[in-house]
């Protein structure tokens, strides 16, 4: 297996294959992404899927619909994050509320957070933090998509300084358990008033 292959390079795996190997009592980290490509008809190049799909909506929302729709495409590009499969009663209202970012980047990001809420109850409850897990995870699952990736981002720029470390991974535990105490009083209220 070639080391960080590129898409088209034909590794298809057959049965009996070895993907890796060890000394026994060894840990070994391996990750295995299959990459789903597409071959360029005219180059014979292959190429992401996904950042195919992205380059396609990116000009069909930039250049094919405004086109259609004002003969130029002098006009402002339509939004990624709006919905064109519904009516809208006030278009101006939809256009100004969709979001900016494309399916692609979105995509990514959603990957990136489910590992980050994976990883950051391990990372939190290790020694010398300790922090409880479960308090951990439910905070993380209150996190969105770009707040939790940039914790894990922020916990690998801060990594290099012990110090700055240990001092970020107090400011998240002191984050979770201000999240706990907010979901025990909450439903407390919620008792209360019941």
């Amino acid at each position: 297996m070639k080391r960080n292959p590129q898409p088209g390079h034909s590794l298809r795996l057959q049965p009996g294959d070895i993907l890796a190997s060890s000394p026994r009592n060894t840990r070994t980290e391996l990750s295995i992404v299959p990459p789903v490509c597409l071959q360029r008809p005219h180059t014979g190049v292959w190429n992401i899927a996904v950042k195919e799909l992205g380059y396609l909506e990116d000009w069909i929302r930039t250049t094919a619909i405004p086109i259609l729709i004002t003969g130029s495409r002098q006009s402002t590009p339509i939004p990624p994050q709006l919905d064109i499969t519904t009516g809208h009663s006030d278009l101006r209202r939809a256009l100004l509320s969709a979001g900016a970012m494309p399916a692609a980047e979105r995509g990514a990001l959603s990957i990136q957070a489910t590992q980050a809420r994976r990883d950051l109850p391990g990372i939190l409850s290790m020694p010398p933090v300790s922090a409880d897990r479960e308090t951990i995870k439910a905070w993380v699952l209150s996190l969105d998509d770009a707040t939790v990736v940039g914790t894990v981002v922020r916990i690998a720029l801060v990594n290099p300084d012990p110090r700055a470390l240990l001092h970020y991974l107090g400011e998240l535990c002191a984050e979770a358990h201000a999240y706990q105490s907010q979901v025990w009083d909450e439903s407390a209220e919620q008792t209360g008033s019941a």
